[in-house]
């Protein structure tokens, strides 16, 4: 998918997420907005579209070889995806986030506040785009964020700001 159509089709999801007929076509255009902007597997996959809807190509690779118990929690603790997702659920503070006591499990995280009720990264996914649609802020820029790299001063100034004072950085230009 070229540059130019990969804008394209997330213009076409930021529509659907707002305007979609059913909440289902809405988390879903939320889900794949949020797999493209952050990528959900350590294996590629594609976006196609069928039957006019944009649906996930599933990858046909090979599973991962068996790993140690250890080595496990190794890849487990410094996975991509658990970064960068704990990154932005920490910045725009979810409810549900925000009140659970998470600690790290497979595929994501799970709440000993709630009897270790399982969230996902693809919940997780769900969870950030839901909560970016609600403050109004810009995809692109809440998820350039967890990827940036800053002084300690900028971090602690980012930080130090009120809650709405660093939201205010994420939302589009035209909202300003």
């Amino acid at each position: 998918m070229s540059d130019r159509d990969r804008e394209k089709f997330l213009k076409h999801l930021r529509k659907q997420m707002k305007h979609g007929q059913s909440a289902g076509e809405r988390v879903s255009a939320q889900k794949l907005y949020a797999q493209m902007m952050n990528g959900t597997n350590s294996y590629p996959s594609d976006i196609g579209i069928v039957d006019g809807k944009a649906v996930e190509l599933q990858s046909t690779l090979p599973a991962e070889p068996d790993l140690s118990d250890y080595a496990q929690e190794a890849r487990r603790a410094v996975s991509q995806p658990r970064s960068e997702l704990s990154s932005i659920l920490g910045l725009i503070r979810p409810e549900r986030w925000m009140s659970g006591n998470w600690c790290h499990a497979d595929g994501g995280w799970s709440d000993a506040k709630d009897h270790y009720k399982l969230l996902t990264f693809n919940e997780a996914r769900v969870l950030i785009a839901a909560r970016i649609s609600e403050l109004g802020l810009n995809p692109e820029r809440v998820f350039a964020h967890s990827k940036s790299r800053c002084t300690i001063a900028e971090d602690f100034a980012l930080w130090n700001m009120s809650f709405e004072e660093q939201m205010e950085r994420f939302r589009p230009e035209v909202l300003r």
